[in-house]
């Protein structure tokens, strides 16, 4: 759920269909208007603004507002890409903490422009997965994610990254 004002809410969800298919939603609005949009699954919304949201998901990245959205390329997002938490510090900035096999990305763009930035795992990583749970960007220049990865002997440490740089 993002909110950018009291009258402007985008919530992310999914329906199966009577052919059990399953099917991404996308819901804008508030109160009791509310305004559906099928689209790909996603996992996270931001929305700096009324008119502009960024919705990231499995390997997806959807840029728009209301019911009005598009997919956007992003080359460096291959198959099993994963985009787990999105945040928008600007209309013109966005950050996803991702995470593809075993590796951690923290992509950085908007609209057609972005970079890919993979980060150094800790000391000490197994063969297990690492994983990203959520992304905060407190201003264009700085984010931090945070989450998980398996260590040698199995057990799970917690991870924090801060970039872009």
């Amino acid at each position: 759920v993002a909110c950018p004002s009291a009258s402007s809410c985008t919530v992310l969800g999914s329906y199966q269909d009577s052919s059990n298919q399953n099917h991404g939603l996308i819901l804008a609005g508030a109160g009791p208007a509310w305004a559906p949009t099928e689209a790909a699954d996603g996992q996270s919304v931001a929305c700096p603004s009324v008119s502009s949201c960024t919705i990231g998901g499995d390997g997806v990245v959807l840029i728009g507002a209301g019911t009005a959205w598009k997919t956007i390329n992003v080359p460096l997002l291959g198959a099993g890409t994963y985009l787990a938490s999105v945040a928008c510090p600007s209309v013109s900035s966005c950050a996803f903490a991702a995470q593809t096999g075993d590796a951690l990305l923290m992509v950085i763009g908007t609209g057609s422009t972005w970079q890919a930035f993979e980060v150094a795992q800790p000391a000490g990583t197994g063969d297990g997965e690492a994983n990203f749970a959520s992304v905060a960007c407190p201003s264009v220049s700085t984010c931090v994610a945070v989450g998980e990865f398996e260590d040698a002997s199995g057990g799970l440490k917690g991870v924090v990254a801060t970039g872009p740089s």
